[in-house]
């Protein structure tokens, strides 16, 4: 599959989910998306998290990483 059309199924995905509200979702989407790539088209992918330094503290932000290590955010 092509990153674009990685890139375009994961958007379609996302905007289904959150009817096109993503934000402080990325927990749900990115866990959801994995299972969706993995069943639906056997694409295998880890669920990463990251601590992102904000002003007002820190947050937890989820994405996946696919197995070459390109990350789908």
């Amino acid at each position: 599959m092509t990153d674009k059309k990685l890139v375009s199924i994961a958007k379609q995905f996302s905007r289904g989910m959150t009817n096109g509200d993503s934000k402080q979702k990325c927990f749900m989407v990115s866990a959801a998306l994995q299972s969706y790539l993995s069943s639906v088209f056997g694409i295998e992918t880890q669920l990463t998290m990251a601590l992102i330094d904000m002003p007002e503290g820190t947050w937890e932000h989820y994405f996946l990483t696919l197995n070459d290590g390109r990350i789908l955010d």
